[in-house]
């Protein structure tokens, strides 16, 4: 026995509205796709994790912490409209729970970001730097602190050498003029 089709769509709209959400709400749009938002969260954890484990290599005091702290803000100023399009697009994102849940939908939002996002680059960091953390005193190994450093010297971790990381996140950028179509 099955239900007629209309029956079936006012159940799944009354369950849906009994969950707190009109049945328009949808965080996966058309002009924000749940791509984008991988790609911003992507940009975001790799300025975290490059963010902490300047802090981590710190502890190496002398000439390695001062070039891998260097290196670091060097590489997020040449990144700086990424780490922007990122906030714009996860704000945009994030204003799309005021309609079903108010301020406080958008907040839990931006705090799931911020947890997945910190647990993701401390287990990272966790792996690359010998075990060494933000919450412990574990020395880092020198080499590793100064292979990062290369590697931001290069360029090998800027985002307009990764376009598959980056991908729907610069078209978003190009659409809100965060980033002119010739920059990439």
């Amino acid at each position: 026995m099955t239900l007629p089709r209309f029956t079936l769509l006012f159940l799944l709209a009354t369950a849906t509205m009994a969950h707190g959400q009109s049945p328009s709400f949808n965080r996966y749009t058309d002009d924000l796709p749940q791509l984008l938002e991988t790609d911003a969260v992507t940009v975001m954890a790799r300025g975290m994790t490059h963010d902490f484990a300047a802090k981590i290599c710190g502890r190496l005091d002398g000439d390695v912490a001062a070039t891998v702290v260097a290196e670091v803000t060097e590489w997020r100023k040449r990144n700086d409209m990424f780490f922007r399009g990122a906030s714009a697009a996860l704000n945009e994102i994030g204003d799309r729970h005021l309609p079903v849940g108010g301020e406080q939908a958008k907040q839990g939002y931006f705090q799931s970001v911020l947890v997945t996002t910190a647990k993701a680059t401390n287990q990272r960091l966790m792996k690359q730097l010998n075990g060494a953390t933000l919450d412990n005193s574990v020395l880092p190994p020198e080499a590793a602190c100064m292979g990062l450093s290369r590697m931001l010297h290069d360029g090998v971790g800027d985002f307009k050498n990764t376009p598959e990381v980056t991908r729907a996140l610069v078209s978003y950028m190009q659409r809100k003029s965060i980033l002119s179509s010739n920059t990439r």
